[in-house]
């Protein structure tokens, strides 16, 4: 089944809000492909598509919880990040500087026509995510 991840192109330090203390790379959106994104999706967010089964994206949203399953208080917003040196490996052409620029739109992974998206590249998913707090590439 094909999903759209959409990962953070920079951090968001301070905007409260579901985006407080998310950090470039996170993981902030795992959904199946509908194609359709906004504008502002568009500059705060590099869309990925992959072809995976739904137990290989299940809880990759997660936030950092302490052993009553709740969020610990300054903790990782979110624990499973793809990092943009693993985006460069997978795509030479991929500029981390033009990706962190919330002022244009820089989505090297897929097209945009009419706020609609078609994968440029097609992303496997084994090697892709790491969870941030373990300092290990999840495995399905």
């Amino acid at each position: 089944m094909r999903y759209e991840l959409a990962i953070a192109a920079h951090d968001f330090p301070n905007t409260g809000g579901w985006l407080q203390n998310v950090k470039e790379g996170d993981v902030v959106m795992v959904r199946p492909a509908m194609g359709v994104v906004g504008t502002k999706e568009l500059r705060d967010f590099l869309w990925l598509t992959v072809d995976v089964l739904p137990h290989e994206v299940e809880g990759l949203m997660s936030e950092e919880l302490d052993l009553t399953g709740q969020p610990v208080p300054g903790g990782l917003k979110r624990v499973f990040a793809i990092h943009f040196t693993t985006l460069k490996m997978r795509m030479s052409s991929f500029d981390a500087v033009k990706a962190r620029d919330a002022r244009v739109i820089y989505q090297p992974f897929v097209t945009i026509n009419k706020d609609r998206l078609t994968p440029v590249a097609d992303m496997t998913f084994a090697g892709l995510v790491v969870n941030r707090k373990l300092g290990i590439v999840r495995s399905v």
